[in-house]
């Protein structure tokens, strides 16, 4: 028995053993690991089924353990044999339909490299995991993390806007439902970095000063109707002026007659004063004139006289300032009619402005109300177009801590956190990798970053990793597995066509 098994034995262990070995060829270390462990194990398998399982048939025989308790039955089996001797095609065809119905359960197969399925569940690791998945989804446990390598400090905002177009190229590859950056830490763009919201900012300082010109407008309104209240004055002053200068020539007119009158009552009293000059004397020489009232009063006329005297000199004086107020007066009253001119021409001028600025004001804001709703609505919309980040963005504090989170302390390295829309331990977190690195390869053709280099690393990124190599390994593995069978076989039958 020994002499007509042990080959068969051999043969067969010598060919596990080998094509376990042929694992060492492999890429993935986790197939590489496996192959001279399993050989060598194998290797001792196959050297106790050759050693210690004869002695053990042996001693068993003479006890009669392994005798046999009832005839076999190979009638059933002779017939099968018939059969496919006789009938080849036939069972070769009934022997695919059975495979084929075993195979009806494939598309129903669902593929997971998540080691968590195939561990205790009661370990910590799993219970730790079980409890974040009550608060966070697999996919945003195991985001996948891309490093932006470039050859200088990216801490600009021109270098900005390309991280911000790498981001956005692969926030829209299918397969991704967030992607969390400097330019968007929270998964969104940063709030007002849109280009139509800072412009509309612009307006702002417009917007504010639309008020004071309103309320200098108002001003203006007021100064017309105080200078419309001033021409109204200046007229009925013009022509209480003109009444003046009228009433001031035939005043004038009357002073003159009346200085003509004086002066001729001035001669008549110096006539008198003439005649009674020894009169006179006499009153001024009386040493008590003052006690007698006939002298005291005669005295008064004498001096009353002399006053008419300086009367008539005071009035020449008076008649000469007349005469300069009436030549005067016609001078002023001539200049009113210009000033009036001027001051209602202010007036139209001040009106004039009001209208136009008060037109100009109407549109300037209208014009900003339209910026302003452009800017909110782009802001409020979270889109990520027209993305900038303008230089004193850099000097806040706030952006300076996402950037030592997402840049290298050089600035020459920035990190992308991308979360899958499922799980990244599937098939369909896996098939997103490759599109999300080719987006953002595309993202840098023809700018300063084209020259960058790209590292993705996560769980989706290492499990397509492996499912890639595992492809190609298993090919090398497989060849080399089913040559080795090939060389034993040939050197167990020494057949090359039984090999075969």
């Amino acid at each position: 028995m020994f002499r007509g098994t042990y080959h068969v034995i051999l043969g067969s262990g010598l060919t596990i053993a080998g094509a376990s070995f042929c694992l060492h060829f492999a890429r993935l270390a986790y197939f590489k690991a496996l192959g001279i462990p399993s050989a060598l194990g194998l290797l001792v398998v196959i050297a106790g089924a050759l050693t210690v399982a004869p002695a053990v048939v042996v001693v068993a025989s003479r006890f009669g353990l392994l005798d046999p308790k009832r005839m076999i039955k190979v009638r059933g089996w002779r017939r099968i044999g018939t059969a496919t001797v006789r009938w080849p095609g036939p069972i070769f065809v009934a022997s695919l339909l059975i495979a084929l119905v075993g195979m009806l359960v494939v598309p129903g197969m669902k593929i997971s490299y998540n080691d968590r399925f195939y561990i205790p569940q009661h370990l910590p690791s799993n219970i730790g995991y079980a409890a974040a998945e009550r608060h966070f989804s697999p996919s945003r446990m195991n985001p996948d993390i891309l490093m932006v390598e470039a050859d200088h400090d990216m801490r600009n905002s021109s270098d900005m806007i390309i991280l911000d177009r790498i981001a956005k190229n692969i926030f829209r590859t299918p397969g991704i439902e967030r992607i969390q950056s400097i330019t968007r830490p929270l998964g969104s763009p940063i709030e007002h970095t849109s280009i139509p919201f800072q412009i509309s900012m612009q307006a702002i300082p417009i917007q504010e000063n639309l008020q004071f010109m309103r309320d200098r407008m108002a001003d203006m309104r007021k100064m017309s109707d105080d200078l419309g209240a001033m021409v109204g004055s200046m007229e009925r002053m013009y022509g209480l002026l003109g009444q003046l200068s009228s009433t001031t020539h035939r005043m004038v007119g009357d002073m003159n007659d009346m200085k003509a009158t004086l002066d001729e009552m001035r001669d008549h009293l110096a006539d008198f004063d003439d005649f009674a000059r020894p009169l006179r004397g006499y009153l001024y020489w009386e040493q008590h004139c003052f006690n007698i009232p006939v002298c005291w009063a005669a005295r008064s006329v004498f001096e009353a006289i002399d006053g008419v005297d300086k009367f008539s000199e005071n009035m020449q004086t008076l008649l000469k300032d007349m005469n300069n107020v009436d030549a005067l007066l016609p001078q002023l009253l001539a200049e009113f009619p210009p000033i009036i001119a001027v001051a209602k021409s202010m007036q139209g001028t001040l009106l004039t402005l009001h209208s136009s600025f008060s037109g100009l004001v109407t549109q300037m804001s209208r014009m900003t109300d339209t910026a302003s709703a452009m800017g909110q609505a782009f802001d409020s919309s979270k889109a990520d177009d027209y993305f900038y980040l303008p230089p004193e963005a850099f000097d806040n504090p706030d952006f300076q801590r996402g950037l030592k989170l997402f840049l290298s302390p050089d600035g020459k390295a920035a990190r992308f956190i991308i979360t899958h829309d499922a799980d990244p331990a599937t098939p369909k977190g896996i098939a997103a990798v490759k599109p999300e690195l080719n987006a953002a390869h595309e993202a840098v053709k023809g700018t300063p970053l084209a020259n960058a280099k790209f590292y993705l690393t996560g769980t989706a990124a290492v499990y397509n990793d492996i499912q890639t190599g595992s492809k190609y390994d298993l090919m090398i593995v497989g060849i080399a597995a089913l040559t080795l069978i090939f060389v034993v076989m040939v050197i167990i039958t020494r057949a090359l066509v039984a090999s075969w």
